[in-house]
């Protein structure tokens, strides 16, 4: 049925009989005037029949049913607009001895019963990282879970998270997952050093193809991805065998951009549509990825995550530091972001209009392959080509703040505690309130009983319903139950202490002290989660991803990361009008975009923006239609079928 012949029908059963006690007698006849003729015994638009509708206070659907038809009262959409209008009196009339009644029956009936809502599988994830103090964006846990179902796109509604035998299996298996990664076993790890020049590091260490082993620096002039997914380009890499442990590793790399711009029309032509574009009104971008293990998938698919973005200035030397956290077997590599793609003689032929490809070729492919790299460098530098410098790098690590590690005592405890004491404060903070002797009893026996004693109460809470459901008693949601829904709302994982505290002290119950939690939780940068899942699931984004415009049409799209970029505007976008409370009509019309350069050219503004890949506020002229949502490159992808946009 259709939305507005079904909110018709439930407006139309003040016309009936059976109506309230209330509202019989001196009323009867308004509803008798008004709604009879259409849903009576004769005739019943809407396929609804009012003469048998009687008030039940007791039955939610039908006080449901008696709210309908006050709103739509209220609203002045019914009666319709060819039938007789009733007397404003006695319309107030009817409403007042209406509102009374269903005032009463919502008094009476209490709180209305909700869906025990589970943990959806972002929050669960953001749980366990807070819980236990682990990195959870690497190597994420929750990677085998069933996607959560959603409703109207949003996937953090109790009625559609479902739980199945197989969830309960991932839940288990993360469980062990998760206490494993948490736990360090043996002596600290001693601290090492690597350096770029350094003969006696471990084998190729920052070592990167085409390039002249002779040098003493390492010149990066490919893009290190012909197409999305596909690596094959120019890898500069921290070694071959990855972090030797578990932990945060420090890297500082001394880098320099040379000759942008140079070259920019030759390098700007494609041989194929997937080979990333030069665009030489750019400034350079440094870029440092975390990447899987070598041998851990095929490395057409390698999973690597992007840790930090540079654009780099012209011609100045620089020294970029940053601490990365490095699960076991896990490299950093480094790339020129937005540079050239194609093949190191394509490259070599454009620099150097009179090299003799025709002879090279000649040559048996080992030979080609020692001679390349000299040969490429050797002309960047001649002739001043597009290129990123790296000078030196120096790598140490592991480095730990405390040893054991914050996660591992967690786990286990700190000095003195018992085990009864590190599992009650671990059951605290997971339950997000106090739990009673009663709660505790059976993971204190599981610690007893077991072999591998507190661990196993450990794994077992994080399983627990108190802990993967927004677990809340009967009736009026109490402080704790508050501070969950806050929590998991804005941020996407478990109350802060902030939250907990004025929950112990019942603060949480007066409104005015929830309002200023959530002023503080929105000026939080936890709350950029809330962001980012609310307009992914409100502009259905997801259809970016799932139905992406077909590379051979749109390539640009694929390139330079763009759509990635396009996701950000929107976020950060949303995210500024609810920060400073502009009005919602800027979602229609704004006279402000948030892009970088590569949307700028995408949308044919490139003099309005920066040459850097930061995204920034930038004022629209009147000629531009980009203002506002409708303009914007991810909603109209998202709301494209993939073959046209």
């Amino acid at each position: 049925m259709r939305l507005a012949p079904c909110l018709f029908s439930l407006v139309a059963a003040f016309c009936v009989g059976g109506f309230p006690a209330s509202v019989d007698g001196g009323h009867e006849q308004f509803f008798r005037s008004h709604c009879v003729k259409c849903h009576g015994a004769d005739k019943q638009k809407g396929e609804l029949r009012l003469d048998t509708l009687v008030w039940n206070p007791s039955d939610s659907h039908n006080v449901e049913t008696w709210q309908a038809i006050v709103d739509r009262l209220q609203a002045g959409e019914m009666p319709p607009e060819d039938e007789p209008r009733p007397a404003d009196d006695d319309l107030n009339n009817v409403l007042k001895a209406l509102g009374d009644r269903l005032a009463a029956a919502s008094k009476s009936n209490g709180s209305k019963q909700v869906v025990l809502r589970r943990l959806n599988r972002a929050q669960y994830r953001n749980t366990i990282r807070d819980l236990l103090y682990i990195d959870v964006v690497i190597e994420d846990p929750t990677e085998a879970f069933p996607a959560d179902d959603q409703v109207e796109g949003f996937d953090n509604l109790g009625e559609a998270l479902q739980m199945s035998d197989f969830l309960l299996r991932q839940y288990l298996k993360v469980a062990r997952t998760v206490v494993d990664r948490s736990t360090f076993a043996g002596e600290r790890p001693a601290v090492a050093t690597y350096t770029l020049n350094d003969k006696k590091s471990r084998p190729l260490n920052f070592k990167s193809q085409g390039n002249d082993v002779e040098r003493d620096y390492v010149v990066l002039y490919q893009n290190d991805e012909r197409a999305p997914g596909d690596p094959r380009g120019q890898q500069f890499i921290n070694s071959r065998g990855g972090a030797t442990h578990d932990g945060w590793y420090e890297f500082t790399f001394d880098v320099e951009s040379k000759g942008r711009g140079n070259f920019a029309e030759e390098l700007r032509k494609q041989k194929r549509f997937d080979y990333q574009v030069y665009h030489g009104e750019d400034l350079h971008r440094f870029e440092i990825y975390v990447t899987a293990p070598k041998d851990s998938t095929p490395v057409q698919t390698r999973p690597r995550h992007m840790a930090a973005a540079f654009d780099l200035p012209d011609n100045k030397r620089l020294s970029i530091q940053r601490r990365i956290w490095l699960p076991k077997g896990w490299r950093v590599e480094v790339g020129f972001g937005n540079g050239y793609a194609s093949p190191g003689t394509d490259l070599l032929q454009i620099i150097e209009p009179d090299f003799d490809f025709e002879s090279f070729e000649q040559l048996d492919k080992r030979e080609q392959r020692s001679r390349l790299g000299k040969m490429i460098v050797d002309a960047l530098e001649q002739h001043d080509a597009p290129r990123i410098v790296v000078y030196d790098v120096v790598e140490t690590g592991p480095h730990y703040d405390v040893w054991p590690p914050r996660s591992h005592q967690t786990v286990y405890g700190a000095a003195g505690q018992t085990d009864e004491e590190v599992i009650r404060q671990f059951a605290t903070r997971a339950f997000r309130r106090p739990v009673t002797d009663e709660q505790l009893a059976p993971y204190l026996r599981l610690a007893k009983q077991s072999p591998e004693g507190v661990r196993t109460a450990i794994e077992a809470i994080l399983c627990s319903p108190r802990c993967i459901y927004l677990y809340e008693e009967p009736g009026e949601l109490d402080a704790y139950a508050v501070a969950s829904r806050l929590s998991y709302f804005l941020w996407n994982t478990i109350p802060d202490d902030e939250l907990l505290q004025d929950a112990e002290e019942q603060r949480l119950l007066d409104p005015n002290v929830v309002k200023s939690h959530v002023d503080r939780m929105l000026s939080d940068p936890r709350s950029d989660e809330f962001v980012a899942s609310f307009v992914w699931a409100w502009l259905k984004l997801q259809n970016t991803v799932e139905m992406a415009p077909d590379p051979m049409k749109f390539s640009e799209f694929h390139r330079n990361r763009i759509a990635e970029a396009m996701v950000k505007e929107a976020n950060l976008f949303f995210g500024h009008l609810l920060t400073e409370n502009l009005p919602v009509t800027n979602f229609v019309h704004s006279e402000f975009s948030i892009i970088n350069a590569d949307l700028g050219r995408h949308y044919g503004i490139p003099d309005m923006v920066d040459t850097t890949a930061e995204l920034q506020k930038v004022a629209l002229n009147n000629s531009s239609h980009r203002g506002g949502l409708l303009g914007q490159a991810a909603v109209l992808t998202a709301s494209a079928n993939g073959v046209d946009t």
